[in-house]
């Protein structure tokens, strides 16, 4: 299960915690701090003692219902204690969990649930207006290997396995006490799946091996000073990103998690308030539409110490302001699903490193920054980030072929974002390579000119995208979310703006759009560029431009 890149001593060389799982956390906690409580949504509020018989009894069900080590069940629900339950009960059981983004549909369940042989699938019956049950029942007629369909939540129709009910079991009786000993995953496999966050194509499938996961939480609740006082709020989708803090860091020092079932401002806000939370991690998408709340003043964030703010950069005028209105400093924390770097900022870094950059690397990893050709470019020059380590992810699950492709000869893993290094040694993430606009042979780095007019008292939210041109070969183009719905922003306005500022004039937008909000990806995590460019070139035919 672990790197076939490396052998296992030189793994293990690099791991701290190589007999740490999570299964083995839960029941930790739950035998040092049974009465605590450790899980919260809104439907269910579960201490660790209740949530580990739980674990127990969903990993029991599993292995009745024929499951076996390195079988799939792929758990595609909404934030909920379930889905956190699902991940140890799977380790305990030995067989694995993908947890699938709760937006995907049919051409995503059913590419997902064929390519991984998918035994079995944990679904709500109904979530925000989607028929899950009537999509996989579909499926589950041309899917061979799926053989149960597990419901949580409206009591399951004939066909399909109750969730509450195999929770409400206490089918612990009929086994012996140690049992689930027998059949658990070591630290040195993996237990859970987690797909990638392209925006373009189908995801991959990663395995992350449980001793690598632990030690990206023993980094991150050691930089970040987690204890066993804090409650942290998770409201992102599941998944990587924010919520690495929230799944893997808080068992390890037995703090208590709220989770939101889907997010909104309001909901959000009373769950800080009312759970007295320490701790938020979120996307800058939804800090940026909690403080714009129109009654944000009348909530209680007086306990809040600190915001975890991971999925996308996060412009710097916009960071200052949810922090002033928050009144916690913000940290920022970066790496991807399938490699092992991990880029942090630290509660006491200045305002400048926390929210212009992402800081220092943590852990024993080594980065470059290369140009198109493969060359490590000069000292303080933007680069491509690629990192090499043997920490790091085994394989994309099932693909032999992507995972050979992943990285070069020389080990080097390419995370396909433009970065810079300042002069001690914190990452700047300029963008994405792929967003990056080539206008007449210069370059333009989108977040450089959306962190500017982030500034921008119209402005909500904005995006800068690429359009193509016959005479420059792309020029840019904001797409922006007025702070009000009838306000009015001209061109000439953002490039006085952005003039002011003094950015040089190949980068100042040509165009601009008026959008009611920013269409998104990977659950709400990242802004869906490709579908704004889509959206322009579409109005750019029908206004009679010709591109080509």
């Amino acid at each position: 299960m672990l790197p076939t890149r490396f052998s296992e001593k030189e793994y293990l060389n690099e791991i701290y915690l190589k007999n740490v799982t999570l299964s083995n956390l839960w029941k930790r906690n739950a035998a040092e701090c049974p009465d605590k409580v450790a899980l919260v949504d809104s439907k269910t509020r579960l201490t660790w003692q209740a949530a580990d018989i739980w674990i127990d009894r969903l990993a029991l069900g599993l292995i009745e219902k024929n499951f076996n080590k390195n079988d799939v069940l792929v758990v595609q629900l909404p934030n909920c204690v379930f889905l956190n339950l699902f991940r140890v009960a799977c380790e305990r059981a030995g067989c694995l969990c993908l947890p699938l983004n709760i937006a995907f549909r049919r051409k995503e369940q059913e590419y997902t649930l064929r390519f991984v042989n998918a035994k079995g699938v944990v679904i709500p019956h109904e979530f925000r207006n989607f028929n899950f049950l009537e999509a996989i029942n579909t499926l589950s007629r041309k899917i061979e290997s799926l053989k149960h369909i597990f419901v949580v939540g409206d009591p399951a129709p004939e066909g399909a396995i109750s969730v509450e009910n195999m929770v409400s079991d206490p089918i612990e009786k009929r086994y012996p006490e140690n049992f689930l000993e027998r059949t658990q995953c070591s630290a040195m496999e993996f237990s859970t799946i987690m797909t990638t966050t392209g925006t373009t194509g189908f995801p991959k499938f990663v395995e992350y091996p449980i001793c690598s996961r632990m030690q990206v939480a023993k980094e991150l609740s050691e930089k970040w000073e987690f204890t066993d006082q804090d409650v942290v709020a998770i409201l992102a989708p599941s998944g990587g990103g924010p919520n690495v803090a929230g799944y893997l860091a808080a068992p390890l020092v037995k703090a208590g998690v709220v989770i939101l079932e889907h997010f909104d401002s309001e909901e959000a806000l009373n769950a800080i308030a009312n759970e007295r939370v320490t701790i938020v991690t979120a996307v800058p998408t939804m800090l940026i539409k909690m403080i714009a709340h129109p009654d944000f003043k009348n909530y209680d964030l007086t306990r809040l110490r600190l915001i975890v703010s991971a999925g996308a950069s996060i412009p710097f005028e916009t960071a200052q302001k949810v922090e002033k209105m928050m009144g916690a400093p913000i940290v920022q924390f970066y790496g991807s699903v399938d490699s092992a770097l991990n880029y942090v900022t630290l509660p006491k870094d200045s305002q400048e490193v926390r929210l212009r950059t992402v800081g220092k690397l943590a852990g024993k990893i080594d980065v470059q920054l290369i140009d198109d050709e493969g060359a490590a470019v000069s000292e303080g020059e933007t680069g491509e980030i690629v990192c090499r380590c043997r920490g790091e992810f085994s394989g994309y699950f099932n693909d032999m072929r992507s995972t050979l492709q992943a990285w070069d000869a020389d080990g080097w893993f390419r995370m396909g974002d433009l970065g810079r290094l300042d002069e001690q040694g914190n990452m700047r993430i300029v963008g994405r390579k792929k967003d990056m606009i080539i206008r007449g042979g210069q370059n333009i780095f989108p977040f450089e000119i959306e962190d500017m007019l982030s500034a921008h008292s119209k402005i909500r939210d904005v995006s800068i995208i690429g359009i193509p041109d016959r005479e420059m070969g792309e020029r840019a183009c904001a797409c922006i979310v007025a702070n009000c719905r009838d306000e009015k922003i001209s061109l000439k306005e953002i490039v006085a703006f952005l003039k002011q500022k003094g950015v040089s004039a190949y980068k100042l937008p040509e165009r601009i759009e008026i959008i009611d909000q920013m269409p998104m990806v990977a659950g709400g995590q990242k802004k869906d560029k490709k579908a704004l460019v889509h959206r322009v070139l579409g109005k750019m035919k029908a206004e009679g431009i010709n591109l080509l």
